[in-house]
């Protein structure tokens, strides 16, 4: 495992040290076409198809069995002529057919911002229930409220509301639920605290029942020179004799790119390194200006937003158990030439 990762973190040194690619011409663009996620055990791609206009219009998922990609689901989309998807179809595969499992419906102001987004639900492509939400954002273009509806009986019937608050700074510092769908710790509450520099420093969670509430959750974010450093999770029991404690350190290049996450976890009286993960980028080429880069957030499960600034190649996740197993990610690119 050592070897393993070693060799991560030689390879991650040549590729931010040294030039990746040659700077392209300003009139060429890039795009995104697959990645492929696997651990020398298993593999996973996905595949990304793209509209006359450039817009990602499917994305394909496969997995590898017997020697070859076999397909298990894809998503399509549709959009607005401000670029807006209005519609999200998602299939999964099943004894050779297209099963449709969701159907997503959004709709926006002027501004872009979302004013509804109405989801139908299918199980293998029958029995749809229905469920929406409703945006509703201040002069400053900031979300101040959510209520999702849930339809019952040809009815809509309110499921949860949500109420976002902000200081006068413009930090968001409250955000309080309610869900009707629960019988107990229906209500919830997340107070954010920042600095004087407007960084957030302290994210409470907390759940409420008709007597009386408790904290579940707290995030305590630190900053140096570079930026975010460090978040330490705390996750309470309900009983608060226990406690579970994890901790994430960052390390970023001087463009401000992820560059690696350490994860540690309390245990036995001691921080236990647990996962380490690291990114390699082509620093010649910015993300904003590749096609399909909008969705590499949510493929990676990268919780940290706008922390990919450049093209990214690769990443590596190691394990640091008694396996000591290496999960390699790589991005696929190509050059669009102008019409």
């Amino acid at each position: 495992m050592e070897m393993k990762y070693k060799l991560c973190s030689m390879i991650l040194m040549l590729s931010c040290c040294l030039t990746v690619n040659a700077l392209h011409h300003e009139s060429q663009q890039e795009r995104l076409d697959s990645i492929i996620m696997y651990d020398y055990r298993s593999k996973k791609k996905c595949e990304f198809l793209y509209n006359v206009q450039g817009q990602v219009e499917q994305i394909l998922y496969y997995r590898w069995a017997d020697g070859g990609w076999s397909i298990t689901n894809r998503r399509e989309y549709l959009y607005d002529g401000q670029g807006n998807d209005t519609l999200r179809l998602i299939f999964h595969r099943k004894d050779g057919l297209w099963l449709l499992e969701e159907q997503r419906y959004s709709s926006y102001d002027v501004y872009g911002k979302r004013l509804q987004e109405r989801t139908v639900s299918y199980v293998d492509s029958k029995d749809p229930t229905q469920s929406r939400w409703d945006f509703l954002y201040d002069e400053y273009g900031r979300r101040v409220s959510a209520t999702k509806y849930r339809e019952e009986k040809g009815a809509w019937r309110k499921a949860m509301t949500v109420q976002d608050e902000y200081d006068a700074e413009g930090n968001y510092v409250k955000e309080v639920y309610e869900d009707m769908n629960t019988n107990y710790s229906s209500r919830g509450c997340t107070i954010m605290r920042y600095d004087e520099n407007k960084r957030i420093t302290i994210q409470i969670d907390s759940v409420y029942n008709s007597l009386s509430g408790r904290e579940w959750r707290r995030r305590e974010f630190s900053y140096n020179n570079q930026g975010l450093s460090m978040v330490k999770e705390t996750l309470k029991t309900i009983d608060h004799d226990e406690a579970q404690q994890s901790l994430d350190e960052f390390l970023f290049d001087p463009q401000s790119n992820l560059l690696q996450t350490e994860r540690y976890r309390y245990d036995r009286g001691a921080w236990q390194h647990v996962c380490s993960v690291s990114y390699v980028y082509d620093l010649n080429r910015d993300a904003s200006s590749i096609r399909g880069s909008e969705f590499l957030l949510d493929v990676l499960g990268i919780e940290i937003n706008e922390q990919i600034h450049h093209k990214l190649l690769r990443k590596f996740n190691v394990e640091m158990g008694e396996e000591g197993d290496v999960y390699e990610t790589r991005c696929y690119y190509s050059e669009v030439l102008p019409v």
